[in-house]
């Protein structure tokens, strides 16, 4: 209908033309003006010569700091500010002139990661290739298009309509689909030369490309995405920009906000960070904005703030925002003959995997001992292991290499992995291959024997142990103690260790977000869960050698006492 209607449109203004011009013109003359006249009025009301920033986006607008992180409420215009971005860029008319301008001899390559698929077709293709990325309204006064300002022209709202695409139709040369239908696109080709790839962060991490330009919205599934971007973006110096609600599922977000806090007053910033709040949006009313608040006021002060004034709330998120190194940590110099003596009793904790697999080491001192008399009832984990591409044997060979002759009361494992099996008829549990590698090393646990102790199944109960084992004591100690500087990886997960986030609401849950590269926490919950107690380890004493084998050895003694220098014995 409405392309009948542009279609009539023109056949009256070509008619207009030829009366007014009759004899001057012909008719392809007169219709090649009114197609230049359509594509000037076209290009006037383009997106990006309406679009109107608020103060607080165009300050983000004008930064060229490499790594700029937008957070915020909702409808605070994050997602259109880095929209906006990308189309400047890849149309090169960016006013500030932060991207070198796309040639189509040399490339000008875009990445834009969303959470998921549906997240590209829904809101990236949306922002970016669809009309309606914010309102446009006619001016009564000069009848040129301008941006609708919902407070100024509400008596007018019945006249605006969707701006065209931030990324002309024209622009475009080709693009290749991944979901036509859902609007999920693999890449967009400009016929300037610059390239738009698209990609949903629950894949891989695209490696290999140089980029100019790399764009997160909102949530990912992986943070691994954000280092292979700063990898991506090295070569050409490029940008990266990421808009979103902080309600992460992982720790990278708040990784970049903290890294840009750390260089607030630096002179040149990597690493700048804008949180805007829902407040300060001036295109909406004060009335619907104290409505909202209300509304969500009711959902609890943490739904709020999350919400209204993007609160990461780094340490709510966390799952044991008690841990501190310098509260439960301690140096080697205070163990006895800096290290964990014989008598003390050692538990081995193991999470199986094929991927990754993870050991922690554990001890608790005699109850009797000088330490535990300083240090009251604790247990000092002291050791770790982390396996990749993980076997039977090759894991046996890792914890003898780490344990030696160490005698351990007990080994705990994941019993879920533990019980895993291989393919076939015959097979056995995981955990059986371990136990029999370790038998084959010599390893035996002292409770028993070549076997392992099933981890506890509840997770309420090992999140409630561990956090017990966090809580300081009114004589100032904890009941946990790591090893300063014996422990590096224990040490990442627990800062990054998350509590589980409804993705739907945004509220946080009382468990951990399940994931990768997270080994030793479940071991630190197996061991807490099951309540160590301290029990003398047994060492079991030589067999004495027989009359032959003493006779042989002071043999052996005396021969070569009487060896004269320079000469050898033959036979």
């Amino acid at each position: 209908m409405a392309q009948n209607k542009k279609k009539l449109k023109a056949q009256q203004l070509v008619q207009h033309l030829r009366s007014t011009f009759e004899g001057s013109a012909t008719t392809q003359e007169l219709q090649d003006v009114v197609r230049i006249a359509e594509e000037i009025n076209l290009r006037k009301i383009e997106s990006l010569r309406l679009y109107v920033p608020t103060l607080y986006q165009d300050e983000a607008h004008k930064c060229a700091v490499t790594n700029r992180i937008v957070s915020g409420g909702n409808q605070c215009g994050k997602s259109l500010w880095a929209a906006v971005e990308v189309a400047r860029a890849a149309l090169g008319r960016d006013p500030y002139d932060k991207y070198r301008k796309p040639e189509v001899e040399s490339d000008f390559i875009i990445f834009i990661v969303g959470y998921d698929q549906k997240h590209v077709g829904r809101r990236l293709h949306r922002y970016l290739f669809r009309a309606g990325a914010f309102d446009i309204i006619r001016d009564l006064k000069t009848q040129e298009w301008r941006a609708y300002d919902p407070l100024k022209d509400k008596k007018l709202a019945h006249l605006r309509k969707p701006a065209p695409p931030l990324i002309p139709p024209r622009m475009i040369k080709s693009i290749a689909w991944a979901n036509k239908a859902a609007k999920v696109f693999d890449s967009v080709t400009l016929h300037n030369g610059a390239e738009i790839f698209a990609f949903p962060s629950k894949g891989e991490p695209p490696q290999g490309d140089q980029v100019d330009l790399y764009w997160i919205d909102e949530d990912i599934e992986y943070d691994d995405w954000v280092d292979e971007a700063h990898q991506r973006l090295s070569k050409r110096s490029g940008f990266f920009i990421w808009s979103a609600l902080p309600k992460s599922k992982n720790t990278a977000l708040i990784d970049m906000m903290e890294l840009a806090e750390t260089e607030e007053k630096a002179k040149n910033p990597n690493c700048v960070a804008y949180r805007w709040s829902f407040l300060d949006n001036p295109h909406i009313a004060a009335e619907e904005k104290a409505k909202r608040v209300k509304e969500l006021s009711a959902r609890g002060q943490e739904y709020l703030r999350l919400r209204i004034y993007g609160d990461p709330q780094a340490n709510h998120w966390l799952m044991y925002p008690e841990f501190s190194i310098d509260t439960h940590g301690i140096d080697r110099d205070e163990l006895p003959k800096r290290g964990i003596p014989h008598d003390w009793c050692r538990y081995k904790i193991t999470d199986p995997g094929r991927t990754r697999a993870g050991v922690l080491l554990a001890a608790l001192p005699p109850p009797d001992s000088k330490f535990a008399k300083k240090y009251g009832n604790c247990i000092v984990v002291y050791g770790e292991v982390i396996l990749k591409d993980c076997n039977a044997a090759k894991y046996a060979s890792a914890v003898k290499r780490k344990c030696g002759d160490d005698i351990f009361w007990e080994w705990i494992i994941d019993e879920h992995g533990g019980r895993i099996r291989d393919m076939g008829p015959r097979s056995k549990p995981v955990k059986w291959y371990y136990a029999d590698e370790l038998k084959k090393k010599g390893m035996l646990s002292q409770s028993i024997g070549a076997n392992f102790v099933p981890g506890c199944d509840d997770i309420e109960a090992r999140v409630e142990a561990v956090a017990s084992w966090l809580t300081i004591r009114p004589d100032g100690t904890t009941k946990l103690r790591v090893l300063r500087g014996a422990l590096p990886e224990f040490q990442r997960e627990i800062r990054k260790y998350r509590k589980k986030v409804d993705q739907r609401t945004g509220l946080v849950m009382d468990r951990p977000q399940y994931g990768r590269m997270q080994e030793l926490m479940n071991c630190l919950e197996y061991l807490a869960a099951r309540n160590p107690r301290y029990h003398p380890p047994v060492r079991k004493s030589r067999k004495p050698k027989s009359w032959a084998a003493r006779r042989m050895e002071e043999k052996k003694k005396r021969r070569e006492e009487n060896r004269e220098p320079g000469h050898i014995v033959l036979n």
